[in-house]
């Protein structure tokens, strides 16, 4: 073994390391072996969890864009001497850069040979523009020592093959035979999870339980269904004079909810997404926000520009989702005619989707007064007007549930809304 464009040997561990994987996530592929001399020969590390813990430490905090999915270490020894293998795998979000010199020459490095340089500003102009046409999901895995249990025992359920040819069909093998990280996200071994968390009343002040759901991007989704159907409690109500259990939430919404969130999320990102389920609404919040070109509305109309599109495809091929553009429409509709609509808020980086306690909601519409909305109303009738802030002070919520509100009231007609300078207002009809 030889250094070259896709090795790289270090006698111990210094600062410089940030550099060297900076210039293999702006590259190609890469291996840094810690505790090796030029040659190749073992000297190994004489205290191995305090490096493990620096290196870490370090990529985590002087690197930009996060490139905490993109490095795997082990400890290997040999004849009682024992050293770190840091496998690299390429980014999707180049140039990756050292956070404190920014993304500038004197911050990007890449590799040319067996050598670690600076980019220059026109080789950054080039990683940009390589980004925007990388797909996460057809990148080789930084990991390949899969396995598949929960997706082979669903695709076994649905009848459908799952083997070797069917895997490189399906985007799970590139064409050298290697795991993609589509494979990982179905793997057992997937390291993306699902954080869920039942809270006490409409704040978190109080939590009456939480979960976090790991493994298979299957195993999370069928066990969070699982886990939120048990607090999706049920209810009698009259209606056309005939007494009639209803749930809490459409258990068909929840879950068309979930699978949008899953299979369309950015897994570059290495954070969860989160289940916050209240006392009066459910919300599921993912990371990566819409995909450049797509609005709000066009969603809701049924437009679909999948992120994930090889994901999305293994998600309807077993049924899982049963068009592509249908969920978010789906949504809207299992709470027509309820009085009650779902709203979805989208900021840079992260798409959220909030289903109303359709029981929770009745019972506020037969307690005049012991609503937010009611309590909005009021207060408007000696107020000329209400902001975001006023309002979050009057509930006793935060600023962006209390927007939420504002913003469903007028979309049900109860408020008029302006602009008025930087801040939006509303007003009784």
């Amino acid at each position: 073994m030889i250094e070259n464009q896709e090795t790289e040997f270090k006698r111990e561990y210094t600062d410089d390391l940030k550099k060297e994987v900076v210039a293999f996530l702006n590259t190609n592929d890469g291996t840094i072996y810690i505790g090796m001399n030029d040659d190749g020969s073992i000297c190994g590390i004489a205290d191995i969890d305090v490096t493990m813990q620096k290196i870490s430490s370090s990529l985590r905090n002087a690197i930009l864009p996060d490139c905490t999915r993109f490095f795997h270490m082990e400890v290997c020894g040999e004849q009682g001497k024992y050293y770190l293998r840091l496998n690299v795998v390429k980014g999707t979000q180049t140039p990756y850069y050292l956070s404190e010199k920014g993304m500038r020459p004197s911050g990007v490095y890449i590799r040319v040979g067996n050598t670690t340089v600076q980019a220059s500003e026109d080789m950054i102009r080039e990683l940009v523009r390589g980004a925007n046409s990388e797909k996460f999901e057809e990148k080789k895995a930084y990991r390949q020592d899969l396995t598949f249990q929960a997706a082979q025992h669903v695709f076994d359920e649905r009848k459908v093959e799952f083997g070797p040819q069917q895997m490189r069909t399906l985007g799970l093998l590139d064409a050298e035979g290697f795991y993609t990280n589509l494979a990982l996200l179905l793997s057992d071994q997937c390291e993306h999870s699902i954080k869920c968390a039942i809270f006490e009343d409409t704040t978190k002040k109080v939590f009456k339980d939480r979960k976090e759901f790991g493994g298979s991007l299957f195993e999370q989704v069928d066990r969070v269904l699982e886990y939120l159907n048990v607090y999706n409690k049920t209810a009698s109500v009259i209606g056309d004079k005939l007494r009639e259990d209803a749930r809490e939430y459409p258990p068909t919404a929840i879950r068309e909810a979930l699978l949008n969130a899953v299979v369309h999320r950015e897994y570059s990102y290495s954070g969860s997404t989160f289940v916050n389920l209240y006392e009066d609404r459910l919300e599921i919040m993912s990371l990566g926000g819409l995909p450049d070109g797509i609005s709000l509305e066009a969603v809701r109309l049924g437009i679909s520009q999948p992120r994930n599109r090889n994901l999305a495809n293994i998600f309807y091929r077993l049924n899982y989702i049963e068009a592509y553009g249908t969920g978010i429409p789906r949504i809207y509709g299992y709470y027509r005619n309820t009085g009650k609509e779902p709203t979805i808020t989208i900021v840079k980086g992260a798409f959220q989707i909030c289903l109303p306690n359709l029981l929770h909601a009745a019972a506020d519409q037969t307690k005049p007064g012991n609503s937010h909305e009611q309590k909005i109303l009021k207060y408007l009738e000696d107020h000329e007007m209400i902001t975001k802030v006023e309002a979050a002070e009057l509930i006793g919520t935060k600023e962006p549930r209390a927007y939420i509100i504002l913003r469903t009231m007028a979309e049900n007609g109860l408020l008029s809304v302006s602009k008025q300078g930087k801040k939006y207002i509303y007003t009784k009809k």
